[in-house]
C-alpha cells in the first residue's frame, strides 16, 4: 500500500516523463547518466541513495553506491601514480634511460586519465545531487 509521499513522487515522475520502477516500498528512478536513484519509503521517512548500475567510465562494471564512489575516486590517482612508478622502474630495471618523448607520453596519459576521471565524477555528482534535490522538493 502506498502512502501519500510515494503517490506524490509517482505523480511528479509521471508528469515529467521520468523512467522509474516500483518495488514494494521502493521507487527506482533511472537518470540519463549511468546512475539509478533509489527512494525507499519507511514509516514516516524516505531514504534517497544513488547507485551505479551500468557500464561507465568511473566504476566500469562495478555496482557501487554514490557514497563509496568518493573513496573509489580518491584511490584512482594513487593507483595511477603507482602504475607510473612501476613503468619507470621497468625502464630502470632494463638499464635503459627514459627519453623525453616516453616521459611526456606517460605524464600526458596520466593527466588525461586523471582529468577525465575528475570531470566525469563532477558531472555525475552534479546530476545525482540535482535529482536528489528535485525529489526532496517534490516530496515537501
Amino acid at each position: 500500500m502506498r502512502d501519500s509521499k510515494q503517490n506524490k513522487l509517482i505523480e511528479q515522475l509521471n508528469f515529467f516523463n521520468e523512467e522509474y520502477i516500483i518495488e514494494n516500498n521502493k521507487i527506482i528512478i533511472k537518470t540519463n547518466k549511468p546512475l539509478y536513484v533509489y527512494v525507499t519509503f519507511d514509516d514516516n521517512s524516505c531514504k534517497i541513495e544513488g547507485k551505479f548500475m551500468e557500464l561507465n567510465f568511473l566504476t566500469g562494471t562495478l555496482k557501487v553506491n554514490f557514497k563509496s564512489l568518493y573513496t573509489y575516486t580518491a584511490m584512482l590517482p594513487i593507483f595511477a601514480s603507482l602504475l607510473m612508478l612501476f613503468l619507470l622502474s621497468i625502464y630502470y630495471w632494463k638499464d635503459t634511460s627514459i627519453d623525453l618523448n616516453h616521459l611526456a607520453f606517460l605524464t600526458g596519459g596520466f593527466v588525461i586519465i586523471f582529468s577525465w576521471t575528475i570531470i566525469s565524477f563532477i558531472r555525475i555528482g552534479l546530476a545525482y545531487h540535482n535529482t536528489k534535490t528535485q525529489i526532496i522538493n517534490w516530496l515537501s
